[in-house]
Formats: structure tokens, sequence, C-alpha cells
């Protein structure tokens, strides 16, 4: 009996030790696939900073000055980063120009590998006419090494600048990155992983990378790093010293499930990191910008109040351009630090009695001269007398100007948009502004208030702006416990509407 109880004991060690290498195996599947989804990410994110700036439309798509490609696009920091390769595409699909890291031929990419895949990859990125750049990312083998090429279509931010051109004359620009031994060996060590290869060999087991018609580039194999124990045999002859047979199997299963449930856990950050970087990366990047943005806000402030500067009048416009593009991004920079704040939980409320009807005007007197350019009427429905509200009235200040910025950015000349509050049948607080502007199609509504997502579609690229605002809005709103709900129909206007709780609303005032 000892002897079969012995043979049980063992077999079941065996099983849980195969069942614990499988979900190994799993996680680490899962964990390659979110890390190759995070260098994709990045990459879009480059080149549609890029493709979205108005000189790149002017000097490649209506000037296509080449020498401007090399040193503004060509000759930044790109290539010193993760990018091993950017390029100017026409729009027939003639490749212009191309530049790699440190000059590196092997990264450079021939026009008969583009022409492959040009005519499939033109027509997903030009698919929305709507002038809202998308970017399609596939693998290709260049010199048999698997490369992650992104194209997108170089649109200007505001299509009223060139009204006669068409959307589907739009050139291209495309970032490549390329799975070199030491890129494969960087994230191996990220993703505690061993000899993370390509292959030929096909196996269910192995990561597919796929091109633009979805069959298979390459593949990646690797293995687990070996422990230094077998915590199996030592747990086993540990208890089996200490325990009667029967303990051994319930003690050595006890101690298989609190590591499988580590390795579940270790799933769960290696999911979230892609995203972390991300964030680490934003945080860090507008930090660095935002010291000199200020300086040269300050220098080109003192260089227009200075009577006696001896600028020409032409001198005093460029130094009025460089001061409304220098306060314009540091938003942008402000917008993206906001963002990083709420999503790493550390955005704290200066909770305050306020008057709202006071808040909501003070947000107003902001935006009206926004309206007046565009010669939109701005309408107020708030009742005469309305109750304190506790909350961050710098925060709800902000809210209401995000939301108000968007109705009026994308409401045409001469439209209507109106802002109200109310108290809500249940003694809860509503705020609400409404528009008669572009609207937005339902496909979008449900993500129109996500930040950072893959395609970016959502964002209405034809006007200035980071599309962050709705995502921190939201944010700002449910850290008051309430809520956003929008309606809007394409073509006819868009009514954004936020109800705060009860509880917050408190006495009534006039």
């Amino acid at each position: 009996m000892i002897l079969i109880a012995l043979i049980a004991v063992i077999i079941s060690l065996s099983m849980t030790d195969s069942a614990i290498k499988k979900s190994n195996h799993k996680i680490s599947h899962h964990s390659i696939g979110l890390h190759l989804h995070y260098i994709q990410d990045f990459q879009e994110t480059m080149v549609l900073d890029y493709t979205e700036w108005s000189d790149t439309f002017t000097n490649l798509t209506i000037k296509n000055d080449l020498e401007w490609f090399g040193y503004s696009i060509g000759g930044a920091n790109l290539l010193n980063s993760r990018i091993h390769g950017l390029a100017f595409i026409k729009n027939d699909g003639t490749l212009r120009a191309q530049h790699t890291r440190n000059a590196d031929k092997s990264y450079l990419i021939a026009q008969e590998i583009f022409d492959q895949d040009f005519s499939v990859i033109k027509q997903k990125a030009l698919i929305d006419r709507s002038l809202i750049p998308l970017t399609v990312s596939y693998f290709r083998n260049i010199n048999d090494t698997p490369t992650l090429i992104s194209f997108s279509a170089i649109t200007h931010p505001n299509p009223e600048a060139y009204p006669d051109f068409n959307p589907d004359d739009r050139d291209f620009l495309v970032f490549w990155t390329v799975l070199t031994p030491q890129v494969l060996a960087k994230a191996s060590d990220m993703l505690n992983l061993q000899d993370l290869v390509l292959t030929r060999e096909v196996s269910p087991d192995h990561y597919a990378l796929k091109d633009s018609k979805g069959g298979n580039v390459a593949l990646l194999k690797w293995s687990l790093r070996k422990q230094d124990t077998n915590p199996l045999a030592l747990s086993f002859y540990t208890s089996l010293a200490m325990f009667s047979l029967l303990l051994v199997g319930g003690y050595i299963s006890f101690i298989r499930v609190s590591e499988l449930i580590r390795q579940l856990n270790d799933a769960k950050s290696n999911a979230e990191r892609g995203h972390k970087i991300k964030s680490e990366f934003l945080a860090t990047m507008s930090h660095e910008l935002r010291t000199p943005l200020n300086s040269i806000i300050g220098f080109s402030d003192i260089l227009q109040s200075t009577p006696k500067s001896g600028l020409t009048e032409t001198q005093s416009e460029y130094i009025g351009h460089i001061q409304a593009s220098g306060k314009h991004l540091l938003n942008i920079i402000n917008e993206i630090l906001d963002m990083s704040k709420i999503e790493a939980g550390k955005y704290a409320l200066n909770e305050e009695e306020m008057d709202i009807k006071r808040t909501i005007n003070q947000s107003i007197v902001f935006l009206e001269k926004a309206a007046a350019d565009k010669n939109i009427t701005l309408v107020r429905e708030m009742p005469d007398t309305v109750n304190e509200f506790m909350g961050d009235a710098k925060v709800i200040k902000q809210l209401v100007m995000n939301l108000l910025s968007n109705a009026i950015k994308f409401t045409p000349e001469g439209g209507r948009v109106t802002v109200g509050c109310s108290v809500t049948g249940d003694g809860g607080l509503e705020i609400f502004v409404k528009d008669t502007g572009i609207g937005i199609s339902p496909e979008k509504l449900d993500i129109i208030t996500e930040p950072y997502l893959q395609d970016q579609d959502h964002k209405t690229r034809s006007h200035q702006g980071t599309g962050l605002g709705l995502a921190i809005s939201k944010a700002f709103v449910e850290m008051h416990q309430g809520t956003m709900d929008i309606k809007s129909r394409p073509g006819e206007g868009t009514c954004v509407t936020i109800t705060f709780p009860a509880e917050r609303v408190l006495s009534e005032i006039v």
C-alpha cells in the first residue's frame, strides 16, 4: 500500500509539473505578443506625429523637397531610438528617398519590396477619405530578417488650406524596425526568456509574424530559463520526511497551486508592461520639453513687448508665430502630463464648496473670443438659482473648458453652442454642452473617450489637439463619482451631458 501511495504521489507531482510547464509557455507566448504590439504602437505613434505635421505636407507633397526630408525627418533622433529606417513614397508607389540608422545599407528597403504590398497597403491607408490618417503595419522579410513596416498617409491638419487637394492623392511616410538578433536578445531579457530566435519550423507553440495579406513571414521560438533548483523534488523529499505519504500529496499540491498563481500574476504584470513603458516615456518626454518651451514663450513675450527691440514687421510676425506655437505645444504637453497622473492614480482633488454657476461662467469667458472668431453663437441655459457644489473648482472649470473647446472647434462658422446646468429629479447636478457641429459616427461613440488607441481613428485629425481632452474630461467626471453621456449624429451635432450624484449637491444659493 505504501508503494502504491508513493507511486500515486509521484504521478501527481509529474502531472502538476507538466501542467505548469504548459501554462508557463502560454504565458510567455502572450507576453511576446504584447511586447511586439508595444513596438508597433511606438512606431505608429512616431509616424503619425510626422504625417500630421503641416510642414511635412507642404515640403513633401506640395514642394517635393527631398533635402528638407533629409534634415527634418531623416536627420531626427528617431533613427537613434528604436526605428531602423524611414522613407518617403509618392502616391503612385515611387520610392523618393529613405534614410537608415547610421546610414547602414543592410537596413535599406528596395523599390521592388515596397511594390509587392503597395496596392493593398495604399487601399487600407486611404480607406477613410475624411482626412483622418490611418496607420497600416505588417511584417516583411528584408535581407532574410523580419521587419515591422508602418505606412501612414501624409495629411494636412487643416484641409481648408488646400481645398482642391484630392485626399486619394496623398503621399506616404514609412517607418520600419528590423528584428535583429540584438532586438530579440533585448526582448528575451525583458520577458525573462531563453534563446528567443527566428525559425522556419512550423509549430502551434511558435509565435507567427504576419505579412500584409495575413501569411506567415517568420516564426519565433524560445525556451524558458531553467531554475537553479527543482522545487518539486525539494518539496517532495522534505515533506516525505516530515509527514505521512497522505499529507505529502496535499502539501505538494498546495505548493504547486501557489506557484501557478504567481505565474498568473507575472502574466498580468507582463501584459501591463507595454502600457506602463509608454506612459513613463510620455511623462518623461513631456517634463523634458516643458522647461525649454517655457523659456521660448518667455523670451518671445519679452521681444514682442519691448518697444525698442529693433524687430521688423516680418520678424515680429515670426515671433508671434513662435509664441503661439509654443503655447499650443505647452498645452499639449500639459494634457499628456494630466493623463499620465490620472493613469498612475496620482491626481489628487482639492475639494471645496463652490458656486457651480459662477464656475461655468468663468469657463465660458475664456472661450468667448474663440467662438467670436468663428461667428459662433454661445448660449447659456442656466436657472436663476442654483445649488452649491462640492468638488475641485479648478478641475470642474477645466472640464467645462475642454467640452466647450471641443464644441467650438468642431462647429462650423455661424453655428451654435449651448452650455447649461440644472438639478436633476433625484437631486443630482447635470451640466451639458451641445453644438450644431460635424457630429460623431455611431461606431466611434464607444471609443471616443479612450486614450492611446492603436489605430487612433477616433480623433478628428483635421483639427489641432492631442485628442486627450475627452479622455481627461471623463476621468475628471469619474473622480467626482459622476457619469458622462455623449449623444451625436454626423452632420447634426453633439450633446455631452455630465451628471454628478446628489451627495455632491449642497444648499441652494441665489
